[in-house]
């Protein structure tokens, strides 16, 4: 939806990801065509872009060009999303950068928005049963991702 908006999208550096299980070859959908040409694109040898390189050059020279925000979004919340959110803070955690996840942007496979985190011993172990009780492994990837200094909003303002 925001992409067939490019008014809003004025003075914003976009940068389009490839999904590791897709291989470096991989295609979009065919309606995605037309509206990346033109878009850079990295590979993600991970669910972390932070592991392509190129991604690393083209961050560099958004900042160095003077951008302030990076939003993050994509098909799986609780997945690329999550991890790739994290590193980026981690990587680059200058106060002044802000890192936001935008919500209305991202995917989730619909049993992942249930409220049946205490049912999943690996989420069991890492946030403990009080906080994974009513919780869907999407709540706690946004509560995950807070915590690493990531802003996660329902949809961001865009200028």
């Amino acid at each position: 939806a925001l992409l067939t908006k490019p008014e809003r999208l004025s003075g914003c550096a976009v940068l389009c990801t490839k999904c590791y299980t897709g291989g470096e070859d991989a295609e979009y959908d065919d309606g995605l065509k037309p509206l990346l040409a033109g878009v850079p694109c990295v590979s993600k040898p991970t669910t972390d872009v932070t592991r392509n390189p190129a991604f690393h050059r083209w961050f560099k020279e958004q900042l160095a060009a003077g951008v302030k925000t990076l939003v993050v979004a994509g098909c799986t919340t609780t997945s690329c999303v999550r991890v790739s959110s994290q590193a980026i803070r981690k990587i680059y955690p200058a106060n002044s950068l802000r890192v936001v996840v935008d919500l209305s942007l991202c995917g989730a496979r619909a049993e992942n928005l249930l409220p049946n985190a205490e049912d999943d011993p690996n989420l069991l172990h890492v946030y403990g049963a009080e906080v994974c009780r009513g919780a869907s492994p999407v709540d706690l990837a946004m509560l995950q991702m807070r915590r690493s200094g990531v802003e996660v909003v329902d949809a961001f303002d865009w200028p």
